[in-house]
């Protein structure tokens, strides 16, 4: 039985571990029966967040249930158990672990079976008290639910509570895009005011892939197969995930582009992998739709400057990565590209490359056909309202080249 004078001490309990304070140092600390005095670890940190992450991840490490009830199951370690093990290895690990602290922030010692509908929707209406929007409550919940029906798909627990989401499937499919599509003149616009050779990159595969934008990081030389004339988006080793990426054909826009880039990953900046594209976007999406600071002082400093420069007009607001994505999907289905095709592009049907019949084989010559010579067409209308740079360049398809002569 746990001491008195620990129970007092406790700042938080993990099972038979506690967490205690001494000095200004956190530490795991539990009764040892056999010896009659405490077990007491460093925790190596005077953060209690982290002395909170650190004991969970130890517990997690120790303790591996097995079909046990959802009353002696805390959930900090089904939400620990999901993050160590399968979300720190997806792209989106950094917001899984946002989320994550949501609930831990919530639910504090809670075990499973705490999760009553009652307690969910408590956590619903507190998240919504804190400004959350109803799309981002929803991928809060969906990542806590996705970690106990893992805890349960596993077998370390013997049956896993309902969480219910604030979000419907028609709801998701009348959402607006994350990012508002752009007109022909606007994308031309964005890639002329391109100054970087990475977000030059990022954008020209963006628009002939139809990638998501974590998937054009990650593309290197060793995914373009040039003998099938396709682009595997998953990197080898790497599994696939409910966010599809699918093997697409190079349009012939893209193929001189690829050339020139030659081997490795194809956006870098000084050499380096580019692990966030955000700021170059802001920057030149603040170029285009600049914000007006006509009735403001000169800025003071340097960092003033620097928020001023990536801060655009509300024209601008709405457009991000995943505009072009949209943007795409949309010029396609205006011109009649089969629905079939442009969900393949979009990686949502699933594609075996093994496959052998028909559209579905990315080893067919007519595989997405419709859909590389339409992103083909759209690569020289947008060339046509270009001032600066040039996207259908030498070494593109013959039809682009006569479609952008023919047009001007």
């Amino acid at each position: 039985m746990r001491k008195r004078t620990e129970q007092k001490r406790a700042i938080r309990e993990y099972g038979k571990w506690s967490i205690v304070l001494r000095g200004n140092r956190y530490y795991r600390v539990r009764y040892n029966p056999d010896t009659g005095s405490e077990d007491r670890f460093s925790l190596r940190t005077s953060d209690l967040s982290e002395a909170e992450a650190r004991l969970a991840d130890f517990v997690a490490k120790e303790f591996l249930p097995s079909s046990a009830a959802p009353t002696e199951i805390p959930l900090a370690w089904v939400l620990h158990e999901y993050y160590n093990n399968h979300a720190a290895e997806l792209a989106s690990y950094e917001q899984a672990r946002i989320e994550i602290h949501y609930w831990l922030e919530h639910f504090g010692e809670a075990v499973v079976s705490g999760l009553t509908p009652v307690a969910v929707d408590g956590f619903i209406a507190a998240l919504r008290k804190s400004g959350k929007s109803e799309g981002y409550i929803s991928r809060i919940l969906s990542t806590g639910r996705a970690a106990v029906r893992r805890s349960y798909r596993l077998g370390h627990i013997s049956s896993a509570p309902f969480i219910r989401d604030v979000e419907t499937k028609e709801d998701r499919r009348n959402k607006d895009p994350k990012g508002r599509p752009l007109s022909a003149q606007e994308m031309a616009k964005l890639l002329d005011a391109v100054e970087s050779e990475h977000l030059w990159r990022f954008m020209l595969l963006m628009i002939c892939t139809m990638a998501r934008p974590d998937a054009v990081l990650d593309l290197t030389a060793g995914q373009v197969d040039w003998e099938m004339g396709t682009i595997n988006l998953l990197p080898k080793g790497k599994k696939q995930t409910n966010k599809r990426r699918p093997i697409v054909p190079i349009a012939d826009t893209l193929r001189p582009w690829l050339r020139q880039w030659g081997d490795g990953l194809f956006v870098t900046y000084d050499g380096a992998p580019v692990n966030d594209i955000k700021n170059a976007w802001r920057r030149v999406r603040a170029k285009v739709w600049p914000a007006d600071f006509s009735s403001h002082l000169e800025p003071a400093s340097r960092a003033e400057r620097r928020a001023r420069s990536l801060t655009c007009g509300p024209e601008g607001e709405q457009v991000n990565p995943y505009s072009i994505r949209h943007t795409m999907g949309r010029y396609l289905r205006r011109n009649k590209v089969p629905g079939d095709e442009i969900s393949l592009m979009f990686g949502h049907l699933p594609v075996d490359e093994n496959d052998v019949t028909g559209i579905y084989s990315p080893h067919d010559p007519d595989y997405c056909a419709a859909a590389v010579a339409t992103i083909d067409r759209y690569c020289a209308e947008v060339q046509n309202y270009m001032n600066v740079r040039r996207l259908v360049i030498d070494g593109a398809s013959e039809m682009s080249a006569s479609l952008s002569r023919n047009a001007a």
